[in-house]
């Protein structure tokens, strides 16, 4: 029996102010910045050798992304539609988003240890990781049935991308860095068992031998 494979290429969006300054941006509208611009630009062509092969193109709807999103696709000359997906945003932060990890800590400690110590708490006001793992992996799960073989690369976040990954049970700890604009390569076999499978994970060689930046939240 045959399998049917699909590809996702996973990226995390280009460098923004709020990550070069170490904000946490959770749902806030913030752009790219040059060096995201630039970071997206030569993404696309170190993607250049597979561009024929892509079938679809997602994103989060969040301007970081769909800066992203729109600049790799531009640069290759895709031909196939770039659809919106709010799934695929970033964690919403509730009350700490904007903040930096010391004013989090000067502001409110407490749920600040408490988060810590357990991670799966939700960020105050905000959403849990578990609420980003079934939203995220669900939009994932709707696009390999829909492009059935296909190569579809998918634009999202640092905490989205961590959470996905774990979700799938493609990771048991963390990722340590998630730099912008690395791209995670998951290869989805709809006859076998686990149906996921990863291949590589935030590869950045487009971005120099440092990788880029690698903060997460965003």
């Amino acid at each position: 029996m045959t399998t049917v494979t699909t590809q996702i290429t996973l990226i995390r969006h280009g460098e923004t102010s709020w990550n070069a300054n170490g904000r946490w941006q959770g749902h806030a509208p913030v752009p790219l910045n040059d060096v995201g611009r630039e970071q997206a630009r030569r993404l696309a062509l170190h993607l250049a050798p597979i561009a024929a092969d892509i079938t679809a193109v997602y994103s989060s709807d969040l301007p970081r992304a769909r800066e992203t999103a729109q600049i790799i696709a531009r640069t290759l000359e895709l031909t196939v539609p770039l659809e919106l997906d709010r799934r695929l945003r970033e964690a919403d932060l509730g009350e700490w988003q904007g903040m930096t990890n010391q004013d989090i800590e000067a502001w409110d400690y407490e749920r600040w240890q408490e988060i810590v110590l357990d991670p799966s708490l939700p960020r105050p006001g905000g959403e849990s990781p578990l609420q980003v793992i079934t939203r995220a992996t669900a939009a994932l799960n709707e696009y390999v049935e829909r492009h059935p073989g296909g190569h579809l690369l998918v634009v999202s976040h640092g905490g989205t991308i961590r959470h996905v990954l774990r979700g799938l049970d493609l990771i048991d700890i963390p990722v340590a860095k998630i730099s912008n604009t690395s791209a995670t390569t998951l290869f989805h076999d709809r006859d076998a068992h686990p149906h996921w499978r990863l291949q590589a994970l935030t590869q950045a060689p487009h971005l120099g031998p440092d990788g880029g930046n690698g903060r997460q939240e965003g």
